[in-house]
């Protein structure tokens, strides 16, 4: 099976928005991922932290990376159609340049429903959790 580009499977109709489609040979990450964002239907994009610093950082409520090593590529919480968690939104976690790079500016034009610190909250109780999910050496299982 071919995988394609998210922005090749979702157009936006005449309404601005991507309507849902099959997406069983849809695969988002944190570097392929549509703009506008894609529909709640879909599950949300998770980075596979890659060292026992980036899970301790999520443990603790950051972000995985830093934007001082890894530039455009730090990985950051996006809500999903500016829609908080506790109400059904889902936070996908996506690089720096998707996110809110170069051409990418129009996925906050929809109004937040998210005050700055609501925002920084889920984001760290989304990382807090998203933590708890590895097992680092001398944890036992």
């Amino acid at each position: 099976m071919k995988l394609r580009k998210a922005d090749d499977l979702f157009k936006v109709n005449s309404k601005g928005e991507i309507p849902a489609k099959r997406a069983d040979n849809i695969k988002l990450s944190s570097s392929n991922y549509p703009n506008p964002d894609p529909p709640m239907s879909l599950p949300p994009v998770k980075y596979q932290p890659k060292t026992i610093n980036e899970v301790t950082r999520m443990r603790n409520g950051k972000g995985p990376t830093t934007k001082m090593r890894h530039g455009d590529k730090n990985i950051e919480a996006h809500h999903r159609q500016q829609i908080p968690v506790k109400s059904g939104g889902k936070l996908d976690e996506l690089e720096q340049r998707t996110h809110r790079g170069t051409g990418n500016h129009t996925r906050h034009e929809k109004p937040s429903q998210l005050s700055p610190s609501q925002r920084a909250k889920e984001i760290r109780e989304h990382y807090k959790k998203r933590g708890k999910e590895y097992i680092l050496p001398g944890e036992g299982i």
